[in-house]
C-alpha cells in the first residue's frame, strides 16, 4: 500500500464517499494520530463511521436525534466531522470498566 503524507490522507477523508473497502479502511485507521496537529481538518461521514466502528446508519441517528455528542459541520447536504471532535469523543467515551 502506497504511503501518503498527511496532507494527501486528510484530503482523500475529505472526499471519501461510499464503502470502504478493506485497504481504505487500513489507510484510514492512522487518521486519529493526525488529529493533534490537524484538529480542525475535516472528514466525510463515511471516514468517520469507520474510524469509529460505526454504520453510516447509526452516525445518521445521532445526528438526527441528537443522542450521542459527536458535533459535525453542515454545509447544504455535505456533513464533515472535524478530526479533534472525532478525537475529543473517543477519549471521553473511553471505559476501563463497565458501568
Amino acid at each position: 500500500m502506497k504511503h501518503l503524507d498527511p496532507i494527501e490522507l486528510l484530503h482523500k477523508a475529505k472526499n471519501t464517499h461510499g464503502a470502504l473497502s478493506p485497504s481504505q479502511e487500513a489507510e484510514f485507521s492512522n487518521l486519529l494520530t493526525l488529529s493533534e496537529q490537524y484538529p480542525n481538518a475535516l472528514i466525510t461521514r463515511t471516514v468517520t463511521a469507520s474510524l469509529l466502528g460505526l454504520s453510516i446508519k447509526s452516525l445518521e441517528a445521532w445526528a438526527s436525534n441528537g443522542t450521542k455528542a459527536l458535533p459535525y459541520q453542515k454545509c447544504s447536504r455535505s456533513v464533515r466531522y472535524r478530526l479533534g471532535d472525532i478525537k475529543a469523543y473517543m477519549d471521553a467515551n473511553t471505559r476501563t470498566q463497565t458501568e
